[in-house]
């Protein structure tokens, strides 16, 4: 049930685990199974592992978007959200769930301008933000970096939230990963006076001793999920999804919630007075 001081937070990891499902094997499992097959001396692998590739060809932006937009509106349709993160985010194949969003009046808000991706582009990497019309409103900050987060002020019942959405790149490939920690730090520095919410699938386990970077954001603000579940995994056995605040909710509690992603869904309750 609704309540004026409180948002009913929600994000998901939405693209991987689209592809998986309706692949039903990833390139990777691919490669693991002509591995087996072989030490098991079967000599008919090739025919079986050409199979494979051909209904991971068979993939069309159609099936992705329904795959996805099935998740979204499950999300929605239960759990009475005010705010929605969506990470991993295919604009050029996801334009359904876009539709979708406004249609249950949301108001979307994209890491870009205008139509700045383009259609024949691979924006699987991108991300998503919605916030429910009439109540409450997003001012994104625009940004110099990526596509990859969202960053900007949210506004309700005359409180004020300094939020950092982020979809954080695995690996640092031309030093993305680092810039982008960097600024979730400098974000948490320049706001300190205000309440903060930085969320997303971050790519780290903070129980891996080298993740020495998000550490750092991590022991800057306070983890939502009960400290006896902060060690459960978010995707696969890693915990990679967070939802962390500064001091001054009245009350921030995190559960995890499985869906069709092979990520888990984190959805927030988050109390403002």
């Amino acid at each position: 049930m609704e309540t004026e001081n409180q948002i009913v937070f929600l994000q998901q990891n939405v693209y991987g685990n689209t592809i998986k499902n309706i692949r039903g094997w990833s390139n990777t499992e691919i490669t693991n199974l002509e591995g087996y097959f072989r030490m098991m001396g079967i000599e008919d692998y090739q025919s079986e592992l050409a199979k494979l590739k051909q209904k991971i060809k068979s993939v069309t932006p159609e099936n992705i978007d329904d795959v996805a937009l099935n998740l979204v509106r499950t999300l929605v349709e239960n759990h009475h959200l005010q705010v929605l993160f969506l990470s991993e985010f295919y604009y050029a194949r996801m334009k359904g769930i876009e539709e979708y969003l406004i249609n249950k009046e949301f108001n979307i808000i994209k890491p870009f301008d205008g139509d700045e991706i383009q259609e024949d582009k691979n924006y699987t990497c991108s991300v998503l933000l919605a916030v429910k019309k009439n109540w409450g409103d997003f001012n994104r900050e625009k940004t110099e970096t990526d596509i990859r987060h969202i960053k900007g002020t949210l506004s309700c019942n005359d409180q004020e939230i300094k939020c950092f959405f982020a979809y954080v790149p695995f690996k640092d490939r031309d030093n993305k990963r680092k810039k982008m920690l960097d600024d979730i730090k400098k974000f948490i520095d320049d706001n300190k006076n205000n309440k903060i919410l930085v969320a997303g699938d971050m790519n780290t386990d903070i129980g891996n001793a080298e993740n020495t970077e998000f550490k750092e954001i991590y022991n800057m603000l306070e983890d939502t999920v009960p400290e006896e579940k902060r060690n459960s995994p978010t995707w696969k056995e890693s915990r990679l999804d967070y939802c962390l605040v500064s001091k001054g909710f009245t009350e921030a509690k995190t559960e995890m919630l499985e869906t069709v992603s092979d990520h888990k869904a984190l959805k927030t309750i988050l109390k403002l007075f």
